[in-house]
């Protein structure tokens, strides 16, 4: 397009140049300026094509969206994530949990999300505001698009600042079970963490890799830390935790889990 555009530049100049050279006085004067005012007419009427070339190689440059299938970032808009090997389907959040990361930038700029070169979400996740915002984001049903934990109702849930715990925590098969065993704990006192709970964090921060309702748990667990009831939240989650990996597993989990029971 550049060289087809160059050639009619100097076809015009040589045009001009030629009807400059037949004329003479006065008339020569008005003719070249005519040539000119023509040959400029026609390189604006071919200006916009120029204009919407690099449009057309920007293409991608888009509103991500969710579970779109992609085969790379590219496929994703300008700030999506393509998940898969060959062939996958687009993330359209800031965050990829377990992406791969070299500074808390490559996270969605979360402070302190980016750990032992990958992401994770839920140590950003834990500044209140960002809670809040996260949990009035629309999302796409079946995707992990809520600062990469999964959206399960078409809106962000990715935890409760308060530590309080969502109707659907309440609802979970397990508490029935769990509640006696910890109904001593509910009247204590916020403590520090114990060794217990912190080898736990740390495991399940990286078993199993890319497990999100894993890590959706534990996200919600360590959101009420700073809650009265922590130490009794905290145990409720961690048996879920448990429960969870126990299921999709086949009973292969940390040895540090079965201290629980």
């Amino acid at each position: 397009l550049i060289r087809m555009l160059a050639r009619c530049a100097l076809l015009a100049l040589l045009v001009a140049a030629a009807l400059a050279r037949k004329s003479s006085n006065g008339a020569s004067g008005a003719t070249t300026a005519a040539a000119a005012a023509s040959a400029a007419a026609a390189l604006t009427e071919m200006s916009p094509v120029v204009a919407a070339a690099p449009a057309a190689l920007n293409a991608s440059d888009s509103t991500c969206e969710a579970l779109k299938v992609c085969t790379g970032d590219s496929g994703c808009g300008n700030n999506g994530k393509c998940r898969g090997e060959k062939v996958g389907t687009c993330n359209c959040d800031a965050c990829v949990f377990y992406s791969m990361c070299d500074t808390d930038s490559d996270c969605g700029g979360l402070k302190k999300s980016c750990v032992s070169g990958r992401c994770q979400c839920w140590r950003g996740s834990l500044n209140r505001q960002h809670i809040d915002m996260c949990n009035s984001k629309r999302c796409q049903t079946g995707s992990d698009s809520c600062n990469g934990l999964p959206c399960n109702t078409g809106i962000c849930e990715c935890g409760k600042p308060d530590g309080e715990m969502s109707e659907v925590d309440k609802k979970h098969p397990l508490l029935d079970k769990i509640t006696p065993m910890i109904a001593t704990d509910i009247a204590l006192p916020e403590e520090s963490l114990s060794e217990k709970e912190l080898a736990i964090i740390e495991k399940t921060s990286s078993f199993p890799e890319r497990d999100l309702d894993t890590h959706y748990i534990l996200q919600q667990s360590l959101n009420g830390l700073k809650n009265p009831i922590r130490s009794a939240m905290f145990k409720v989650d961690l048996y879920k935790v448990l429960a969870n990996l126990t299921a999709k597993h086949k009973g292969d989990v940390p040895d540090v889990f079965k201290a629980l029971d």
